[in-house]
């Protein structure tokens, strides 16, 4: 139970804490947005900010969304079979980084790390 939940935590941590992000730039720039209207002179300026701000926020949560959405179906061809990855433990899918002393990769699943890109 606790494996599967570790699992869990590596592939969806970063699209959830994207998109909770996004969520709360977008509600705190419409309620920055409010005070800004009462101004007469920054009243303009604050309307383009917070149309810019909502833009980002709700860009940062399609990103988050299409994510979110990349990962489930790699977790489906993982766990049905159809997925071919190349790490010795688990045979899940493999991210390629460039680290301090080289080249390594690192399983999207299990978490194992190799060494060149694999």
């Amino acid at each position: 139970m606790g494996s599967e939940w570790i699992l869990m935590i590596r592939l969806f941590g970063l699209p959830i804490f994207l998109g909770v992000g996004s969520l709360a730039v977008g509600l705190f720039l419409s309620m920055a947005g409010q005070s800004a209207a009462e101004i007469a002179v920054l009243a303009e300026v604050g309307k383009l900010f917070l149309q810019a701000g909502q833009l980002i926020a709700l860009a940062g949560v399609a990103a988050a969304l299409g994510l979110s959405l990349w990962r489930w179906w790699l977790l489906y061809l993982w766990e049905s079979g159809k997925l071919d990855g190349g790490c010795y433990n688990c045979g899940g899918p493999m991210s390629h980084k460039d680290g301090r002393y080289g080249a390594y990769s690192k399983c999207q699943i299990c978490g194992s790390k190799r060494e060149g890109w694999h």
